[in-house]
């Protein structure tokens, strides 16, 4: 506790006499404005959009042999990311299980493959190899729903609350509808939800996955209007070109104080 408010402390005086506050989400812009009582520019991963063309949406309809298949790239660092993989898991095997036509692929790097033990042992359920970063666009083509996942332990949410994952800038332009779990509290739910790009569950209710994962495959006009917004949203707030333009006002500003 001592250290804690020794760095308030410090961080405060930082921000007082700072030119320029760059933040790396809406709801840490907003929390730090209201808690230091100054703006703050928001600036994140940006995607370059020339290299996320678009490809047409599969329309089915999904069978045992051709499922509906969703699929999280990433880390399965902590309980931000994996507690969410093991929750879509739990929900994917209990709907293969019932004869829904569904699939989970979980690429992430070997460091992570011993996490697979600790889901649900279903056929539904797979691990596969991560891609290089230019494959990335095929790659996520090739599902028909990205994952996006959170948590909902109180530990977590205190310390990872106000980021916003660099995926995020990846997934909007993907072409696939993006499902998007955890906390309210979280700055990716809110900002999800705020602006209409994913499918939500923003609950820990099981039940809630299984809609939305229900939804999802059955829904083709659902999921070409989140593919839609996803696209503008990417072009209005994660294109590389808004993210320089956004720096370089705010350096510009920043040397002109």
């Amino acid at each position: 506790p001592r250290l804690a408010a020794l760095a308030r402390r410090e961080f405060a005086r930082l921000v007082e006499r700072a030119s320029g506050l760059t933040a790396i989400s809406e709801a840490m812009a907003e929390v730090y404005r209201q808690r230091y009582g100054r703006p703050w520019e928001v600036v994140v991963n940006g995607a370059d959009l020339e290299a996320w063309p678009t490809v047409p949406l599969s329309e089915g309809p999904f069978t045992a042999s051709r499922p509906f298949t969703l699929l999280y790239s990433g880390s399965l660092t902590g309980a931000t990311q994996f507690d969410g993989v093991r929750a879509l898991a739990e929900a994917v095997a209990s709907l293969a299980a019932q004869g829904h036509p569904v699939r989970f692929e979980v690429a992430t790097h070997p460091a992570f493959r011993h996490r697979a033990s600790e889901l649900p042992s279903s056929p539904a359920i797979a691990f596969v190899d991560q891609v290089p970063v230019e494959r990335l666009p095929a790659r996520f083509a090739e599902a028909d729903a990205l994952y996006l996942p959170g948590t909902f332990d109180p530990h977590h949410l205190r310390y990872g609350r106000l980021s916003m994952p660099g995926k995020v800038a990846e997934y909007l332009p993907s072409s696939r509808p993006v499902l998007v779990s955890g906390h309210p509290s979280l700055a990716w739910v809110q900002h999800a939800q705020r602006h209409g790009w994913g499918e939500v569950v923003a609950t820990p209710d099981r039940e809630a996955m299984r809609a939305a994962v229900l939804r999802l495959a059955s829904d083709g006009s659902r999921r070409a209007a989140l593919v839609a917004r996803a696209r503008e949203v990417a072009e209005q707030e994660f294109s590389i070109d808004v993210m320089r333009a956004r720096l370089r006002d705010a350096l510009t500003q920043a040397v002109a104080a």
